[in-house]
């Protein structure tokens, strides 16, 4: 196991910076590659969910209706009074 351990720590010591570069952005890659996989799958599992597709779309017209019914409730004519006095 030493005999490994000194092996790698020699190659590595011999590697350019170039090469150490190249190393480094690959693992950067590999790394946010598995990272956006794993975020689609939970996504594809959690968010995009039909039901709760569905769900979101119940809430959007809940709060349709309570938007019209509050507008339903707004005067016109309190914008021409706040408008005279400020």
């Amino acid at each position: 196991m030493e005999n490994i351990l000194n092996h790698i720590s020699t190659v590595i010591k011999s590697l350019s910076l170039k090469e150490t570069a190249l190393f480094v952005q690959m693992g950067f890659y590999i790394v946010g590659s598995i990272i956006a996989i794993k975020t689609f799958i939970s996504a594809k599992r959690g968010l995009l969910n039909t039901v709760h597709t569905e769900y979101q779309k119940r809430i959007m017209d809940h709060l349709e209706r309570l938007s019209e019914a509050l507008y339903s409730e707004f005067d016109p004519t309190l914008r021409i009074i706040l408008a005279t006095i400020v």
